[in-house]
């Protein structure tokens, strides 16, 4: 890891849960829609695929939103 990365990562250590969940779902967003070809395994999918009709059957556990930033401070 760059000591360009290693800055950024103990920078987001310091900021709030709150603060750290914004900026993942950034970086998340960017890497998703880069020009870069991003592209899930056929394993990734058959996950996703199991996960959606889990939850669509209303088998999965879910927990409310609310809670889960609670949970991290937010």
């Amino acid at each position: 890891m760059s000591e360009h990365a290693i800055a950024i990562k103990d920078s987001f250590l310091q900021l709030s849960k709150k603060e750290q969940l914004e900026l993942m779902h950034y970086f998340l967003q960017v890497l998703a829609f880069s020009d870069d070809c991003f592209v899930l395994s056929d394993e990734w999918k058959k996950e996703l695929d199991r996960r959606d009709e889990s939850f669509k059957n209303g088998n999965s556990k879910t927990i409310p939103l609310k809670d889960v930033l609670t949970q991290f401070g937010a």
